[in-house]
């Protein structure tokens, strides 16, 4: 309920609420772009370099490019997880087990990383489920934008060309990542709280 927390959660809100459209649109007309004294990055997916280049130049090329889509891809997930953190963390803080720790005179930075933060991470690792087949599935309206050959546009192109072979092969790699993505966030269960076992 601080002035910072206030302020923080105000930042959030409008962070999610922006539309990933407009964002792109902006980051290309601002940091792309000499008029505006901010040509920072490449604008669209495209490459001069020559056929024999080295690793290095075509990794620092590529990540150029990547700056501004993984940008914009990113932003509305991370303050949707800094909101779900926030509530998790404030639900914890009204626990009994987090009274006992202060109560016995532990610093509030043990309090909170240590105890308040482990019970916290519940909420967040059952979101992580979902990230692996988010990874692959793209943004149809980014790559658009930023003309990046993506997932994204292989399957609506596929889709509209009925290349059922390369949608299934999609649709499949997805499920595959979903089943690993759940499997992790099992995993991560037991280990942020060791009353959770899968030994029989």
């Amino acid at each position: 309920g601080s002035f910072f927390d206030r302020g923080v959660s105000l930042f959030l809100f409008m962070l999610y609420s922006l539309p990933v459209f407009w964002v792109g649109t902006l980051c290309l007309m601002l940091f792309t772009n000499n008029e505006y004294g901010m040509d920072w990055f490449d604008g669209t997916w495209s490459s001069n370099l020559p056929a024999n280049a080295g690793f290095w130049a075509i990794f620092w090329d590529t990540a150029n490019q990547l700056v501004l889509p993984i940008l914009c891809l990113s932003y509305g997930s991370f303050a949707y997880l800094a909101r779900q953190m926030r509530g998790g963390m404030l639900d914890v803080f009204d626990k009994l087990f987090i009274q006992t720790a202060r109560a016995k005179g532990l610093k509030e930075r043990t309090v909170i990383w240590k105890h308040g933060l482990r019970n916290a991470l519940f909420p967040i690792i059952t979101i992580f489920a979902s990230v692996f087949p988010r990874a692959i599935a793209g943004s149809v309206v980014l790559e658009y934008i930023f003309n990046i050959p993506g997932m994204g546009w292989e399957t609506l192109e596929a889709i509209s060309e009925k290349d059922w072979p390369v949608v299934f092969a999609i649709l499949l790699l997805g499920a595959v990542l979903t089943m690993v993505g759940i499997l992790i966030a099992d995993i991560l269960y037991a280990l942020a709280d060791p009353r959770i076992s899968y030994k029989k």
